[in-house]
């Protein structure tokens, strides 16, 4: 079973002055974003995909001028998006799935919806049991499947071994 960081994040990340690349995404991270992260002068690198992370985006992540990578889609994350030469090079790829996420790069202003923006993206975050669901529901389909030819091939030989089926397959496809 996979082990989740659960929590909020600590401001004490912006204490960490020579990290340059931080992906804790697909965690069940919640909270705010710390504003401490604009601290981190050295960040190449951010991504704080798929959790549960909520507030607004700090004004002061728009300070991080080595930021070459940024994540933050699939949260709650509300409000405007901070505007500057550097962050408006990020794609709405990037933003999306955060249903009351507004300002560019999405076509619509915030006062245009009163900060409140919905995409289609929302609600499309798998959860863990849909994972497992899915997985299992891909086994029982391909165990089917295999007993299905298996059970063809026996009973298309009237019980005799279904070794001579398949190699008279095999011979007469190659």
């Amino acid at each position: 079973m996979e082990r989740l960081f659960e929590g909020d994040i600590s401001e004490e990340i912006g204490d960490l002055n020579g990290l340059q690349a931080l992906n804790i995404s697909r965690n069940k991270l919640k909270g705010p974003i710390p504003r401490s992260i604009g601290a981190l002068k050295h960040l190449e690198s951010l991504d704080l995909s798929h959790n549960f992370l909520s507030g607004d985006i700090p004004e002061e992540l728009t300070t991080l001028n080595s930021l070459g990578y940024l994540n933050l889609s699939y949260n709650d994350i509300s409000g405007r998006i901070p505007q500057s030469p550097h962050v408006s090079t990020f794609d709405a790829l990037r933003f999306e799935g955060n249903p009351s996420l507004c300002g560019p790069p999405f076509s619509l202003s915030c006062e245009a919806n009163n900060g409140a923006t919905l995409f289609p993206f929302v609600g499309l975050r798998e959860t863990d049991e849909e994972k497992m669901w899915k997985y299992i529901s891909m086994g029982l389909g391909f165990g089917a499947g295999f007993a299905t030819a298996i059970s063809f091939s026996y009973f298309l030989n009237n019980g005799r071994g279904f070794h001579s089926f398949w190699r008279r397959c095999y011979w007469s496809c190659a």
